[in-house]
């Protein structure tokens, strides 16, 4: 008998004894209390973030980049996802509801022509065409809420925020080739805290060069497009319907391959992608073991089954994430230990992120603040301030989120004198963080894609990221070749996975990369965005990753 197959029976033989020695958390639900056995020898990570979580003995940060410790986090949420007689989700607290819209406004206006136009450029000479295009956009209204948090009822102005992307991909074709350049011209946001909507104009510069190498007149093809891409965050929720939930802050890494898997009255980790598991968890109401290798599995319903098959059966709005019309609250979740194993089992052990507050330093100048900060290494840092302590932190605090950063360092942050007097840096510290490259210039992936029959994604980055790079999709007998856009690629490594967005001839691709420094191959999930016409695919596998030769 195999080592999985010997863990699942044990599992299976301990599923109807709530009592036996173990680690038990017990769920209390409008629906009723239903008991888990917590795996904490094939999952210690999530077993020990779950329990952590539950007592209020790991710290953990809010929506709005709160340290909160000694606070239990799953109390008094709800199941906010359920997938009707398959799974019910929760584990996450309320955060501002955000909408987007997407607008492709090429082809535009050029030197008084449309968007295709040549031009003669001289021997061994260049021409920088210079100009300009005029977009004007509609900031939506902000509007009163009737959202609450924490029992609190709320009932402010909710005010609409636009964050505007404004680029230009233009493609110049002659006898040598075809050039395809993307400049980035404005990246901010615009708040209309009024009643009414907002009718916005903007002005973007158009500054590409075209080159001719040769000793003979060379003439270009030139086609503009320019996209521009809106984001409209709201500050508070227009009605609880509309919102989003969040984990508790930190992630740390799955653990797909534990020897569980996933039958009825498992309860997992559900994630945002490889090594992501954060505070949100799932528990099965059948079984479902297409799931196995996909989510970390770390605990099974012992009692009250019947309660789970409720909660999966409630009517969902399938226009909002599958949240149920009515929603079913998690009170709280007790965890008990039975036997010296389970009492031993420590949750500070684990290498779990660390939640902390970091200290700033100040230094009054007449016109500008300097606030100095230590940063340790393998932090993600937010950094937030308001001018009125006092005022709900949704409308008085400005978060900036720093991001991960793999090495210590001390900053500085010039602020007008006015701008505070209230600051605030939260950070989570990864004592485990894996080491990831910092960049991908000259490097190459191979991806698989999960699909019949595989497709296999070549992408060649150059060594400058000014530079287009190479991509080669084969799928059979089929194979296709192209462009990476100069200018497009984003490298964001963090504490255990990396994320690759770029562009090509085709879609903007959005990837999220587990990264196991000790493993030849590593697994990875993201998302494929077309836009004309306009689609969206979700893809997911395995790759290789090869540094510079």
């Amino acid at each position: 008998m195999t080592v999985l197959a010997l863990l699942v029976l044990r599992w299976a033989s301990l599923a109807d004894e709530p009592d036996a020695p173990g680690l038990y958390a017990d769920f209390e639900t409008d629906a009723g209390t239903f008991t888990a056995r917590l795996a904490y020898e094939q999952a210690p990570k999530a077993v020990a973030a779950f329990v952590g979580l539950a007592t209020g003995e790991k710290a953990w940060l809010d929506g709005y980049g709160n340290t909160r410790s000694g606070e239990a986090f799953y109390d008094g949420t709800i199941f906010h996802r359920v997938l009707p007689d398959l799974a019910i989700q929760g584990g996450a607290v309320p955060v501002p509801a955000c909408t987007w819209s997407e607008t492709n406004n090429g082809p535009g206006v050029l030197l008084g022509l449309n968007a295709s136009f040549t031009i003669e450029i001289p021997p061994g000479g260049a021409t920088n065409i210079i100009d300009e295009m005029t977009f004007v956009f509609t900031n939506a209204p902000s509007v009163p809420t009737n959202a609450s948090f924490g029992g609190i009822a709320s009932d402010l102005l909710q005010t609409n925020r636009t964050l505007q992307q404004i680029w230009m991909v233009s493609r110049s074709s002659c006898a040598l080739g075809t050039i395809v350049q993307t400049n980035v011209y404005r990246n901010e946001r615009v708040a209309n805290p009024t009643l009414s909507p907002a009718i916005i104009e903007c002005t973007v510069p158009l500054d590409f060069s075209l080159p001719n190498p040769t000793n003979i007149p060379l003439v270009y093809t030139n086609s503009i497009s320019l996209r521009w891409l809106t984001t409209n965050s709201i500050a508070l929720l227009a009605s609880p319907v509309a919102t989003n939930f969040a984990n508790a802050g930190f992630i740390y890494p799955d653990a797909f391959t534990n020897g569980l898997s996933h039958t009825a009255g498992t309860l997992s980790m559900a994630n945002s992608g490889p090594n992501r598991d954060g505070s949100q968890f799932f528990v099965c109401a059948t079984d479902y073991t297409n799931w196995d290798g996909h989510y970390t599995a770390f605990g099974q319903v012992v009692s009250g089954m019947d309660v789970v098959a409720a909660i999966a059966s409630v009517g969902v709005d399938t226009n909002n994430f599958n949240r149920p019309t009515n929603d079913i609250f998690l009170h709280g979740v007790t965890i008990r230990r039975v036997g010296a194993a389970a009492e031993a089992f420590d949750i500070h052990a684990q290498n779990l992120p660390r939640v902390d507050n970091l200290p700033i330093g100040l230094a009054f100048g007449t016109t500008q603040m300097v606030a100095s900060i230590d940063l340790p290494a393998q932090t993600e840092v937010a950094f937030r301030q308001t001018a009125d302590l006092l005022a709900p932190a949704w409308t008085a605090w400005q978060t900036t989120d720093w991001g991960y950063r793999r090495d210590a360092a001390s900053t500085n942050v010039v602020l007008p004198a006015t701008a505070g007097p209230f600051l605030h840096a939260s950070a989570v510290t990864y004592p485990d963080a894996w080491t990831i490259p910092s960049a991908i210039d000259d490097c190459t992936f191979s991806f698989r894609w999960d699909t019949d029959p595989p497709m296999i994604e070549t992408l060649r980055f150059p060594p400058d990221w000014t530079m287009q790079g190479t991509w080669t999709r084969t799928q059979g007998t089929n194979t296709a070749s192209g462009q990476i856009f100069a200018y497009s690629t984003a490298w964001t490594p963090s504490s255990y996975s990396a994320t690759l967005a770029f562009t090509d001839n085709f879609y903007e691709h959005t990837y999220t990369l587990r990264w196991d420094p000790g493993a030849p191959n590593g697994t990875f999930s993201g998302r494929l965005t077309q836009h004309l016409p306009s689609a969206l695919y979700s893809v997911s596998g395995t790759y290789t990753f090869s540094p510079p030769p």
